[in-house]
């Protein structure tokens, strides 16, 4: 099982990680007039204890990804959004039940919490992310595609889609 989740979470993993190039043979952009950024302008998003503590919880998977990454790369330099893989882990968690469920809590640091607040601290997170800077913009594009022949369960789809943002597709494949 540990085995198929790394799987799982190295495969998240590689679609977020962008290795930095030389860009010496790039052309120069153009440099555009920008307000002044002032830190000051920057909300903070205000989240409970519990959301907190969600938080601290997952800071040991986000430093082992980039290690992971960073050993993976050869010592390059990488970009990659934990944050991302965590919340596309936490909709997985919602669908997940028994050993496979407590081995990705345990992996993501958050066997002491329950689901809802997990999702909570998630949707708390979409939200302020969006509100949070005004001179960064945020855009994510959850969705989950799944086999038309099989029936998913409506509260979880309207579950992922309130508190992730995730859009649900039925898609024929193999058709």
């Amino acid at each position: 099982m540990k085995t198929i989740i790394y799987s799982t979470m190295m495969s998240f993993a590689i679609l977020g990680i962008i290795a930095c190039s030389n860009d010496e043979n790039l052309p120069e952009e153009p440099k555009e007039e920008t307000p002044e950024y002032r830190y000051q302008d920057a909300k903070e998003i205000t989240l409970t204890r519990t959301e907190e503590a969600v938080n601290e919880g997952l800071k040991g998977f986000s430093w082992n990804l980039f290690s992971q990454a960073y050993k993976k790369g050869n010592g390059e330099n990488v970009l990659i959004s934990p944050y991302s893989l965590e919340a596309d882990l936490a909709v997985l968690l919602n669908g997940l039940k028994g050993s496979a469920r407590q081995e990705l809590l345990s992996v993501l640091g958050l066997s002491k919490y329950s689901q809802e607040e997990i999702n909570t601290f998630f949707s708390t997170m979409c939200a302020g992310i969006e509100e949070a800077d005004n001179m960064t913009r945020f855009c994510s594009n959850y969705s989950l595609w799944y086999n038309k022949r099989f029936n998913l369960n409506p509260s979880f789809s309207t579950l992922i889609g309130k508190d992730f943002g995730c859009d649900v597709f039925p898609v024929a494949f193999g058709e």
